[in-house]
């Protein structure tokens, strides 16, 4: 999966350039899986989904136009929901009604725990994430699949499918995190994901090529800084890594040297 992180470098490659061509535009594709099941109390998964609700519209830009977000938010307990279904951000209207929907969710008490629930509804109303775009998933979670199996065969579809990584925020102390850290990837390969220390929102570095299981103690104000983290730092760009940087400036030399090969050429007037 590599691949992804080929086309942002070849963005911000396009993005230098912009004086001689136009860059494509880059479509993220960024998908919240919510937790809703019978171990999470009403008042704390409503209070999980106003601090996803207040992460997005604080840190989503809407004056990107090389950039191009679409949000889609799952809820699951032993089946899943759809709060919101692919939505483009174009303009702050766009993030309002994202806002606002969000926030409208209501508790269903869910009873179990289907993670192969939340994987397979997010992938069949995304759909496939191209080889150009860019695919981030998170879960909110308090506790282990107890039903529909363990999930791996829906994390699969999801690779397949296209999708880049999948991050856990993990709720409380009902889940073993060694299990999450085994389920979630990056776009260094599957498993094997970093278990960051209890609200240590500062190893939140890189979701897209550094996936997490982040253990938080509460639905309150440290899972508020838990996802506000994540979108921070999934919205803001990354410096264009070395390798596709020095062609950036290569090419930038070759054009002087050309140029200045012109000017010494040209006939004395």
């Amino acid at each position: 999966m590599y691949r992804k992180q080929i086309a942002v470098s070849v963005l911000a490659l396009g993005i230098g350039l912009a004086g001689y061509a136009q860059a494509a535009t880059q479509n993220i594709k960024l998908g919240f899986m919510m937790d809703e099941s019978g171990s999470v109390a009403s008042a704390d998964y409503l209070a999980a989904m106003d601090s996803l609700a207040d992460a997005l519209s604080a840190n989503i830009p809407l004056a990107t136009p090389a950039v191009a977000y679409e949000i889609t938010v799952v809820s699951f307990g032993n089946v899943a929901d759809v709060i919101v279904n692919k939505a483009v951000i174009n303009n702050i209207g766009d993030l309002a009604a994202v806002n606002a929907a969000i926030k409208a969710d209501t508790y269903s008490n869910g009873f179990a725990t289907c993670y192969e629930c939340a994987f397979d509804l997010m992938r069949t109303t995304v759909g496939a994430v191209s080889n150009t775009d860019i695919g981030i998933l998170n879960m909110m979670t308090d506790g282990n699949p107890n039903s529909g199996g363990d999930g791996t065969a829906g994390r699969n579809e999801l690779i397949g499918a296209g999708w880049d990584s999948l991050s856990f925020e993990s709720v409380g102390s009902g889940a073993d995190n060694t299990d999450l850290a085994a389920l979630g990837f990056d776009t260094g390969g599957v498993g094997g994901l970093t278990i960051l220390g209890t609200d240590a929102v500062g190893g939140i570095t890189d979701p897209l090529n550094i996936a997490f299981v982040l253990p938080v103690s509460d639905f309150g104000a440290a899972y508020t800084a838990a996802i506000n983290k994540k979108v921070q730092q999934i919205v803001t760009p990354n410096p264009v890594p070395v390798p596709a940087a020095l062609p950036l400036m290569a090419g930038g030399l070759s054009l002087l040297g050309l140029l200045g090969g012109w000017r010494r050429r040209r006939p004395a007037a």
